[in-house]
């Protein structure tokens, strides 16, 4: 080793060449700023702590290393690289080799290409690539621990293709002018190639049962976790993604880096909001965040209340607050959700930096604001209620349009705090209400009665309001009555009445009427602590529901629906599907898991509020999928956070209702197509938690089903990000107790994978032996069906590359004690296709699997296991005899050697007995 140290000294003209190739790479960045690191960065063997110069330097003689043709033309000044060759495969050495070939490939993947020329070094870019999927496989299949060399090679050939100056392009004021985000195209690194799967390699690694967490935590240290935070400024979302992934299972695995993680992207917040306001993965790092923050244990530490008063609220004062303030206002309410007492902190925070001029942000903030005083208690509401009806106030004298908003919140706070002709607030609505009552998308009479609102006779029937409509007039002609919620006796209505029928009304009053019904369906009343209550009103509503509901169905041809209609439709699925106070009555909030499903009553626990909740999904289904219901104006309504609530309804128990929000996710995925990726990553980190964290979840069958049918439409050749789909969340869906919850939808996604391309085939195969159960018979057989069906659509080339680990674990079913798992496999070979397979590749496959098949014909305890047996030995025999008699006359001599072995053996114990014996007769003579 020492020798081939000193004899690279020498090659210091290659080093410059491959440095200055070096400052090339990733789109042709300079290497002078690469040093900016080098302040933070502690020396350390694993590459990590080390200049972009040395590393660069390393990559050079690990290159020369793995291949004497690998190296630097030292001739041409444009680091253009000489062929060379890649290294054998791993399934062409034996296992011993196997472990020192994974650590050359390694090496051969710290050489960094330059992507900006894509004629350059074609072949050995392609190389690479090779070798980096061998390397993922090896890794993801790995049976035992990773030794120190192969922890420390892996960290460096990950720092030295990721770790690299980033050199953003020059967005300026645009990229803050919030609403034109979406239509900034991002910066697409040009080395992704082979990026994503340096990421995708790291990620199994760090994910993998097989690194040990003490060893790799010295290489995976806190100068290398730094250099990935720096990374998240990457204009590239792809990369963004990645690393959100890969930092998630860090902080999850290495308990030890916790505290610096937390630290260091407060550090980051910190410089963004307060001097560069310039960051593309605030909204990532926020998204982990909330992971973070919603496994806090209670009583909250004071820390974790620091952090969100001097990082969370501020980071509502830069401009580009609509790049991440969905993420931000999720973590703000994890924080009240977990602890009431702190509704105060951030309200006053929220009103602290409330945008002046900006009427979009304005809006963010109403939004984010009912969100936390949805969880905020009276005695927090109390102390900050002067400044916030202040602001209320200002809000509704705004003259943009959305202030209407505000109005509709205005009535909601009115009805929830009991705040009636507050002084503060009254001024602004007596300024506003003859503008207001000019707009015709609004009931004057309403406004009359907000301005009238007084306390009435409190009545024992009692209702929750979700609305963020204002209740309608009351008047002498039929339309319905809602008395306004006493202060003393809490939430109460003394009487519902009907509104006039539809058909009963002139086409020019229908749309008013309609909008009227659909306020008095915000009304939810309570099925559970008091179901014998409110029975008159509440079958008004259930009648109102039904008639909607046909208006909806009959529109035909009576033209798109309007704006207001579809703001006061979603206005009331909302009050009655995102009720929490009902769903958390009547859910128990527990899972059966496994068999124990059968003890279960079926469809487990129903929603008593069913009635009504079933009337308005189906109202919801009618109105995505009416052609009147048009998706512009639709998706301002139905926008990601109504699909984020509706996703999280798939928990309900109530199997009636997760059939319908199943129907309801797929017509909102066909038709608003802006919502595609969000649907499909939110429903990928529900499945995360799912798979990684809580392994409970009601609607994971529903999930799968939507997203078979997603998969079927996925077009050819699949996205990368389809494939790593597959990888990352549907194969590890294999490992739950609860799998027959959802098998046969699981397996349905699989197979659709497969059949699309069946490369994937492979991996597939793989992902199913790695999680192949042990001691579960029941779901071994589910195993064995779905392998079934995934090698029909296997050809011979992919079927070669795995059939020795699936001989194997075949072998181990045929010698199962259970009949049933031995007779699911002995029936594989029924299967035409398989039989083939089995046949081209008899010389690999019949000398595994005939021990257990010559055993089983001879010795198993089921008659019927016996005769399939013999088909199965039969038909073998037929394909090739001089194999099978091979094969036969080996399974004699084996089995006369451990018959011999147990005489012997026996032999030995009974002469140990009889010199036993004899000293202890001895001992007794004495």
């Amino acid at each position: 080793m020492w020798k081939q140290i000193l004899s690279k000294l020498p090659n210091k003209k290659s080093s410059k060449n491959e440095h200055h190739h070096r400052g090339r790479e990733h789109g042709g960045h300079s290497s002078s700023s690469s040093s900016s690191h080098a302040s933070t960065s502690k020396s350390s063997d694993n590459g990590v702590g080390k200049t972009k110069h040395s590393q660069t330097k390393e990559r050079s003689t690990a290159s020369s290393d793995v291949n004497p043709k690998s190296s630097f033309n030292n001739n041409n000044n444009n680091g253009v690289f000489t062929p060379y060759e890649a290294l054998p495969s791993f399934k062409d050495v034996p296992n011993t080799e196997k472990q020192t070939l994974f650590i050359k490939k390694l090496n051969l993947c710290r050489v960094v290409f330059d992507f900006t020329d894509p004629t350059k070094n074609i072949k050995e870019k392609d190389i690479k690539r090779q070798t980096l999927l061998e390397l993922v496989d090896y890794v993801n299949s790995a049976n035992g621990k990773f030794s120190e060399g192969s922890v420390q090679e892996v960290v460096r050939m990950v720092s030295a293709n990721i770790f690299r100056t980033l050199n953003p392009q020059p967005r300026e004021n645009k990229v803050i002018d919030a609403l034109d985000l979406e239509e900034e195209e991002p910066s697409m690194d040009l080395a992704w190639p082979h990026l994503q799967l340096v990421y995708e390699l790291f990620l199994r690694f760090v994910a993998s049962p097989e690194t040990d967490t003490k060893l790799a935590k010295r290489y995976i240290d806190q100068s290398f976790v730094l250099r990935l935070l720096d990374l998240f400024d990457s204009e590239d979302p792809r990369e963004r993604d990645c690393l959100k992934t890969i930092l998630h299972r860090i902080y999850g695995k290495f308990m030890v880096h916790r505290p610096f993680i937390r630290k260091s992207i407060n550090n980051i917040f910190y410089r963004f909001v307060f001097e560069t306001e310039k960051h593309n993965g605030i909204a990532e790092f926020l998204e982990i965040l909330g992971s973070i923050i919603n496994g806090f244990a209670l009583p909250l530490k004071e820390e974790h209340k620091v952090f969100l008063v001097r990082v969370l609220i501020p980071l509502h004062k830069p401009k580009c607050l609509q790049m991440y303030h969905q993420q931000l206002s999720y973590c703000i309410t994890q924080f009240v959700e977990k602890d009431c007492k702190l509704a105060d902190t951030v309200i006053r925070g929220l009103l602290k930096y409330w945008p002046v001029t900006n009427s979009s942000k304005e809006v963010m903030f109403l939004n984010e604001l009912e969100e936390v005083l949805e969880a905020t208690q009276p005695p927090e509401f109390q102390r900050c209620m002067v400044p916030l009806f202040r602001r209320i106030a200002r809000c509704l004298n705004s003259l943009h349009f959305q202030a209407v908003v505000v109005d509709y919140r205005v009535m909601k706070l009115g009805n929830v705090f009991g705040i009636r002709r507050y002084s503060l607030v009254w001024p602004g609505i007596s300024n506003r209400t003859r503008r207001i009552e000019l707009n015709q998308n609004f009931d004057r009479k309403m406004f009359k009665q907000i301005l009238g609102k007084l306390p009435k006779k409190p009545s024992s029937a009692k209702f929750w309001d979700n609305s963020e409509s204002q209740p309608p007039d009351n008047n002498n002609q039929g339309e319905e009555v809602l008395t306004q919620r006493s202060s003393s006796d809490g939430d109460s209505v003394s009487s519902v009445e009907v509104l006039p029928r539809l058909r009963d009304v002139s086409i020019s009053e229908k749309q008013e009427l309609f909008l009227k019904k659909l306020r008095l369906c915000c009304v939810v009343f309570d099925f559970v602590s008091e179901p014998q209550q409110n029975l008159k009103e509440k079958e008004i509503k259930r009648q109102t529901l039904l008639e909607v509901v046909d208006y909806v169905i009959s529109s035909g041809n009576n033209g798109k629906f309007p704006e207001p209609v579809i703001e006061e439709a979603t206005k009331m699925v909302s009050a009655n599907l995102f009720c929490s106070n009902t769903h958390q009555q009547w859910k128990k909030n527990k899972t059966p898991e496994g068999l124990d499903l059968e003890q279960e009553e079926e469809g487990g626990s129903l929603n008593p509020s069913w009635p009504h909740l079933q009337i308005v999904y189906e109202f919801l289904l009618r109105l995505v999928a009416s052609p009147n219901t048009d998706a512009k104006i639709s998706k301002k309504y139905i926008d990601p956070t109504f699909v984020l609530k509706l996703l999280d309804l798939f928990d309900s128990e109530d199997h009636r209702e997760r059939e319908y929000l199943k129907t309801i996710l797929h017509r909102i995925y066909g038709r608003f197509m802006v919502h595609r990726p969000f649907i499909r990553k939110t429903m990928n980190n529900i499945l995360y938690d799912f798979i990684l964290e809580t392994g409970k979840h009601s609607g994971i069958a529903e999930f799968l089903e939507v997203l078979g049918s997603i998969i079927n439409g996925f077009a050819l050749p699949l996205k990368e990000e389809h494939k790593l789909f597959l990888t990352r969340v549907l194969v590890p869906l294999h490992k739950l107790k609860c799998l027959p919850n959802y098998h046969q939808q699981l397996s349905y996604c699989v197979i659709q994978f497969v059949e699309k391309d069946c490369k994937l085939a492979d991996t597939v195969i793989r992902g199913l032996l790695k999680y192949w159960p042990v001691t579960n018979s029941s779901k071994e057989i589910m195993f064995l069906n779905e392998l079934e069906e995934i090698l029909e659509s296997t050809q011979g080339t992919e079927f070669e590359r795995c059939m020795v680990p699936l001989s194997r674990q075949i072998a181990q079913c045929l010698s199962s004690s259970h009949f049933q798992v031995a007779e699911r496999a002995l029936y594989l070979w029924n299967n035409d296709h398989v039989s083939s397979l089995v046949r081209q590749n008899s010389r690999i496959i019949l000398p595994i699997v005939f021990p257990a098949l010559e055993k089983n014909g001879s010795s198993h305890w089921n008659q019927a296991v016996k005769n399939l047996t013999e088909n199965v030995l039969k038909v073998l025999s037929d394909t090739n005899p001089e194999l099978f008699e091979e094969c036969l006359r080996k399974f004699q001599e084996d089995q006369q050697n451990a018959e011999d072995n147990k005489k012997k053996n026996g032999e030995t114990w009974r002469q140990l007995e009889e010199i036993v014996a004899s000293k202890g007769h001895t001992s007794m003579e004495k």
